[in-house]
């Protein structure tokens, strides 16, 4: 088109009329997000009964009663008022002109829908008024207001600019953006916890829509990313005479249509569905699961399986319904998983990182859909669960809920449970430290749970694994070993975890080579390199939130948006991006990256940033970040993910750079506990003691602290203090020192991963104790082995121990009877 016509662009007719059908329609399902600027108001009036005043009329006014010469720079002119006048009088002004007294149907009519979620750069109560009208109360909030409080609400307007019904003379210089002062942190939006909720919301509605909004807030404007995912849900109702420039500035974020916020309104009426059409129905918060058989797959989809963590439903499926290769490990966890839900309705599979989880859950569903059972999983658990239950429960058929991490869910799995009844079966999945938690609170409302912990393979699984190793070509140099070599390496050197074994292959010279070589390519990129390291900490951490808005929030940038990113991702085949997720939701791929990949100082600066901005968010922490910040502050995770080489001077960089950088850690006692970790790991004993003492100080300040942790690495502290004391008897009272505190714990992994140091004693320092202190370490050990025995029939009810825990076993008892031989 010639320069000169494009003026003669009839933006008026320039939209589809059925993609604003397909959006009304797409309103009414309840998934759809809300976003209000100044052009909604148009038709309002105040209790003068005059229209909601612009920007520059407004100046004007505040002029006008500070009697001094007209401006039309609103900042300015209320920054000068307030230097020389007392904010009363021009609150009043604002109510008078912001205080909505009369709307029309068609605010009512859009104020119908449920959106699921609305904000507004307006300070009027237009919305909230309109939507009293139709009996719904609607909660005006401000940034300051905590969005954890809010994440499940629907009943609420955000008010990015400040609202007229919170205006006070401390909110005027605060969270109401009118004043020069006020605009000074120009990205109060985008700093605050509600604009990780804006993009939060985005990825996962089906739909935005902008009414009479314009770019001029430059602070929504920076969180509207220009990516085609995103530009495909975006739609802007403006104004039916909007100007060539502003419709062109606009549909770079998304669809236009010029048809005014009357004619929105009354469409909305006319064009209400019936019903929703089949392709626009779903349940907001679960999805059904579907079943394939027909999906064949090759050798090199298996090693993307196990590599990275490519799972696929489909392809489970087909390896358990035909004769193909097997494509995962087939867990005996899920036979006593499905074996227990014909007589029982919930069943919890538990594990650490990376220790097959997520695969043994995608095995149940498997199984389920194989025998035609009708399988949900939660898709977005901010959603209205309730309805979704509901709707559900009057099929009045046995339904199978699957909830991987379960303990952010605790109430919709309650709400499940209430409604369906005998018909609702359960099958949950959480990591350790969440799992007793959630337990626990399961536990106090009399849900009853049979506990499944998928930490270590067993026998058969050890052999599967192998056979699947051996035929993709992943053991590498040790494919020419005897099997009983690998399976040895398997079982002891690897101690019969997936999470160790992985690790171990993906570290091997002949596949981090070619992973070495993907990532120099996109390393180079700062921006790019960013981005990944928060992935891979994500995917580490809480691989289920690995989405782009998380990723946007850890990394502090909105690089993954970007058609860059995208391509750069691609072009690395290491990760893949789908849609709002990062479709490889392995999280020991993310922790091989960091370890290997990254240099330790690069990490402690990322991880001590992090800290930094979540540490100072603190209060409106969403659950995720929660996640994080408790997990880059626990020594397990830095010992994970920082490279192996140089990893003392390593831990002690990042805590001392948390330390004056992050000063506010300093007050909780669990930073002085993970220090002493840390020290006591480089075998510096005498240090370590000093920190621990510190960590004591610092909880017996905290009532509510529980000092079991600390209590633990000072029985770990005595007992490697015990091993190297040549003194028979100073070393054996460190030894009474630890078994006393560990007889006293809870049955638990940690407590016998400690205990596990008695053998240590044993063979460097029994032969040189008193009589009497051998016969009170027998006595020791023969109690660990009890309470070790009581704690495997629990965690293994079935009674088919792991190779590993029966190795450990049996060494313990080894000792026993070496030492009763003595005696005798």
């Amino acid at each position: 088109m010639k320069i000169d016509n494009l003026s003669k662009i009839n933006t008026k007719d320039n939209y589809n009329s059925d993609s604003l059908e397909t959006v009304i329609s797409k309103a009414y399902t309840g998934n759809s997000i809300l976003f209000l600027g100044a052009g909604f108001s148009v038709g309002c009036t105040n209790k003068d009964d005059k229209e909601i005043p612009i920007a520059k009329k407004l100046s004007r006014k505040i002029c006008d009663l500070g009697k001094f010469e007209r401006d039309d720079d609103l900042a300015y002119s209320a920054d000068y008022y307030l230097k020389y006048n007392e904010p009363t009088d021009l609150i009043g002004l604002l109510k008078d002109c912001f205080d909505v007294k009369k709307i029309e149907t068609y605010h009512e009519a859009i104020a119908n829908i449920n959106w699921r979620r609305v904000y507004t750069t307006n300070y009027d109560n237009a919305y909230e008024l309109a939507a009293g009208k139709i009996g719904k109360v609607i909660t005006p909030l401000t940034l300051d207001a905590n969005p954890t409080t809010y994440f499940r609400s629907r009943d609420i307007c955000v008010h990015i600019n400040g609202a007229i019904q919170t205006l006070s003379k401390s909110a005027l210089e605060d969270s109401f953006k009118l004043s020069e002062s006020s605009y000074t942190n120009s990205d109060a939006f985008s700093d605050s916890s509600w604009a990780y909720r804006f993009k939060k919301d985005i990825d996962i509605c089906n739909q935005i829509i902008f009414i009479g909004y314009s770019l001029y807030d430059m602070e929504v404007k920076r969180l509207l990313i220009s990516n085609k995912l995103i530009q495909k849900k975006t739609f802007f109702i403006t104004r039916e005479d909007v100007s060539t420039k502003v419709h062109h500035r606009l549909s770079a974020f998304g669809e236009l249509f010029p048809i005014g916020v009357k004619n929105f309104g009354e469409k909305l009426q006319a064009f209400k569905p019936d019903r929703i059409p089949e392709n626009l129905k779903f349940t907001s918060s679960l999805k059904k699961e579907d079943v394939s058989f027909e999906k064949k797959y090759m050798d090199g989809e298996i090693r993307d399986f196990l590599l990275r963590g490519k799972n696929n439903l489909d392809y489970i499926i087909s390896s358990l319904a035909t004769n193909s290769s097997k494509f995962a490990v087939e867990r005996s966890q899920v036979e006593e998983a499905l074996s227990i839900l014909k007589k029982k309705n919930l069943v919890v599979i538990h594990s650490s990182l990376a220790n097959g989880k997520s695969t043994i859950i995608e095995q149940i569903i498997a199984n389920l859909l194989i025998e035609g059972k009708i399988v949900y999983t939660v898709k977005d658990k901010e959603a209205d669960y309730e309805s979704d239950i509901e709707s559900i429960a009057e099929l009045n058929k046995e339904i199978y809920l699957i909830v991987d991490d379960f303990e952010s869910c605790i109430d919709l799995i309650k709400y499940f449970s209430n409604t369906l009844g005998d018909n609702g079966k359960l099958v949950l999945s959480e990591r350790p430290h969440k799992f007793r938690k959630g337990i626990s609170v399961l536990n106090d409302f009399d849900l009853e749970t049979y506990n499944i912990n998928a930490d270590y393979l067993r026998e058969n699984e050890v052999d599967q694994l192998d056979e699947i190793m051996h035929s993709t070509g992943l053991w590498g140099d040790l494919s020419g070993e005897p099997k009983e070599k690998r399976i040895r390496f398997l079982t002891k050197d690897y101690e019969s975890q997936l999470s160790i074994i992985l690790m171990e292959v993906l570290k091997s010279p002949h596949i981090i080579d070619k992973f070495k070589t993907a990532f120099s390519v996109i390393l180079k990129y700062p921006d790019t390199k960013k981005v990944i390291h928060s992935i891979c900490l994500i995917q580490h951490i809480c691989p289920s939130e690995c989405t782009r808005s998380f990723i946007a929030n850890i990394s502090d940038t909105t690089h993954v948006y970007s058609s860059e990113f995208d391509k750069r991702l691609n072009e690395s085949g290491i990760f893949e991006i789908s849609g709002d997720k990062l479709s490889t939701r392995s999280s020991i791929l993310g922790t091989f990256v960091l370890n290997s990949l990254y240099n330790s100082s690069y990490s402690i600066d990322q991880l001590v940033r992090i800290v930094d901005k979540l540490q100072r968010n603190k209060r409106a922490q969403t659950q995720e970040e929660t996640e994080v910040y408790r997990n880059i502050m626990t020594f397990g995770m830095i010992a994970a993910i920082l490279p192996d080489e140089g990893k003392p001077n390593s831990y002690t960089e990042f805590y001392e750079k948390l330390k004056t950088q992050v000063p506010t850690v300093t007050i909780n006692p669990h930073y002085w506990l993970q220090y002493a970790m840390a020290i006591m790991s480089t075998d510096n004993l005498e240090d370590a003691e000093l920190i621990l003492n510190t960590a004591y100080g610092k909880a017996e300040k905290n009532s509510n602290y529980d000092t079991t942790y600390i209590d633990n690495q000072f029985a770990r502290l005595n007992l490697k203090k015990a091993i190297n004391e040549d003194n028979s008897s100073l070393g054996f009272s460190y030894f009474e020192k630890a078994h006393s505190i560990l007889k006293r714990e809870e049955h638990d992994i940690y407590k016998f991963r400690q205990a596990g140091l008695y053998l240590k004693f044993y063979d460097k320092r029994y032969n040189n104790l008193s009589k009497g202190n051998k016969v009170k370490f027998e006595h020791a050990l023969k109690l660990i082995v009890k309470q070790y025995e009581e704690y495997l029939s629990y965690e293994y009810p079935s009674g088919d121990v792991p190779p590993y825990h029966v190795e450990n076993i049996n060494e313990f008892k080894k000792n026993i009877s070496e030492i009763t031989n003595e005696r005798i």
